[in-house]
């Protein structure tokens, strides 16, 4: 599939040329692909041409298009591929969220429970993502407690711990096993933890090299500070002002 797709790479820079239309002043007809991760669905929609070897190869195409642009290619598909890109994981966690909906979202799951729906639509689903969201979600709840008892007792804010559990990225100071979460939290957290996976690893890397202390808390300024390389300048502001 790889060797059919470079020679569109630069087939797309000729046809741009030839529009008069340029792809961008300062961007490769490459990086415009990989900005979009349009190589991913065109080597994906060759290899299901090749498996299937339909007659009418172009109607199988146009019905792939569809499926992606409804969101409803990553049913069943590998985990993989549903983290490939944004696209994969904002469609998988919509069909997610649909087919949990309609149960009661006051009910308590575990951990392993919680995973056994996930896999319902993907069935080699990871353990460890809905092991951590349950964990860092029960640990910020713990947290947000914590801090507003804190703050009634001394009457005056803190800044609390809640930011550290967020991005932990591991689950080894919990026993995930024993968490139960109602399973309208459950799922809110998975799918924090699936759209935010790489940002809340990183922030957690990031906080606990501010944490010199080791006290699991950092100043705000400190922490903006030294996430400033990794967000734009816009986004530290609003990081700011949650805490």
């Amino acid at each position: 599939a790889a060797s059919l797709i470079l020679p569109f790479r630069s087939e797309v820079q000729v046809l741009g040329s030839r529009s008069g239309m340029p792809l961008s002043e300062t961007e490769t007809a490459e990086q415009y692909l990989q900005r979009h991760q349009i190589n991913a669905y065109l080597a994906d929609v060759v290899s299901h041409l090749l498996g299937e070897r339909k007659e009418r190869a172009v109607e199988s195409v146009a019905a792939y298009t569809f499926k992606v642009h409804a969101g409803t290619h990553v049913l069943h598909r590998d985990y993989a591929f549903i983290s490939a890109t944004p696209h994969n994981r904002r469609s998988f966690l919509r069909l997610l969220v649909q087919a949990i909906t309609p149960l009661d979202g006051r009910t308590h799951v575990s951990a392993d429970e919680m995973l056994d729906l996930v896999q319902l639509l993907c069935c080699d689903f990871p353990a460890e993502p809905v092991r951590a969201a349950m964990a860092r979600a029960h640990a910020a709840s713990t947290a947000v407690a914590a801090s507003q008892m804190m703050a009634a007792e001394t009457h005056r804010p803190t800044i609390s711990s809640t930011f550290a559990h967020l991005s932990l990225a591991t689950t080894a100071a919990f026993q995930v096993s024993d968490v139960q979460l109602p399973l309208a939290t459950a799922l809110l957290a998975v799918c924090t933890q699936v759209t935010f996976a790489e940002f809340l690893e990183r922030a957690g890397e990031v906080f606990y090299a501010c944490d010199t202390r080791k006290t699991l808390r950092v100043s705000r300024n400190v922490l903006c500070l030294t996430l400033q390389p990794v967000m734009t300048l816009e986004q530290v502001p609003s990081i700011s002002a949650n805490f």
